[in-house]
């Protein structure tokens, strides 16, 4: 699926046409072998289990996705709305930790490693909830590698997978890795690890905002949890900016999932 904006389809056709080489199928090429046209290949995608996207990090666009849908909504919504969209499928808490902690740490090591080394050798997975449609939350495996750079050795065009473990996702943590193939061994080697539980903690909310997060997720307005906790409505409104600017939360809704996927201890209702 392609955007109609003309710049927008040269780059999915650089990407996919990167997207041949990166998997080799186009190299080498005989007499008796022809290259696959950019419509075949684009065909093969869509074909391939879970869903496979290509990312313009000039632009924070995904100029390729090869499903109609992804978690029920049309891939055209997150091609128009991209980055800033996408982060609205995560629930607030791992929305968090993917912003705060692992985004940071794979664009750090991918930068690093592009400049010095063969970027296709390097990936990133991690595991996060989405939230479908139907507002079911299922986990889903992530992983992210280095299509092409710029003309500073810095990540141009990202490919990502996602599939669907659900079924087979037995713990509630995050695991990221970022791993590269070293091409001495042909052996995959661990750059680098992290383990993340996704809570609200007193890092990330105050026990008052707490407080106001778990009366606002039960339906409460802002007049009746300044009453019920003793403060001034205003007070409560500002706590509420609070949590919305701490927990990436977009309104009311946001925050009630946020709430519901936070661990149950951190957000004990008000006695």
């Amino acid at each position: 699926m392609r955007k109609t904006s003309p710049s927008i389809d040269l780059s999915t056709n650089e990407a996919l046409d990167i997207l041949k080489r990166y998997t080799s199928y186009a190299s080498e090429e005989t007499e008796h072998k022809q290259p696959i046209s950019t419509d075949i290949f684009a065909t093969i995608l869509e074909h391939l289990p879970g869903t496979v996207m290509v990312i313009d990090m000039h632009t924070n666009l995904y100029i390729y996705v090869n499903t109609p849908e992804i978690i029920g909504f049309p891939s055209q919504e997150f091609i128009d709305g991209g980055m800033a969209r996408v982060l609205l499928a995560f629930p607030a808490a791992h929305g968090y930790m993917l912003t705060e902690q692992i985004f940071a740490a794979m664009f750090k090591y991918f930068e690093e490693y592009t400049k010095k080394e063969n970027s296709k050798n390097i990936k990133a997975t991690y595991q996060t909830q989405l939230i479908h449609k139907d507002g079911s939350l299922r986990w889903y495996h992530h992983t992210v590698s280095v299509l092409s750079t710029d003309n500073l050795k810095r990540p141009r065009m990202l490919l990502k997978s996602l599939v669907d473990i659900q079924e087979y996702k037995k713990d509630t943590y995050i695991d990221f890795v970022i791993s590269h193939i070293n091409t001495d061994t042909n052996k995959t080697e661990v750059l680098y690890e992290e383990r993340y539980l996704p809570e609200i903690s007193n890092t990330v909310l105050s026990e008052r905002e707490a407080q106001v997060l778990s009366l606002i997720s039960v339906g409460m307005t802002s007049a009746q949890i300044a009453e019920k906790l003793f403060i001034s409505q205003h007070t409560v409104n500002t706590h509420r900016k609070n949590i919305l600017r701490k927990t990436f939360c977009k309104g009311t809704a946001d925050l009630a999932i946020f709430a519901l996927t936070a661990k149950e201890e951190t957000l004990a209702a008000i006695k």
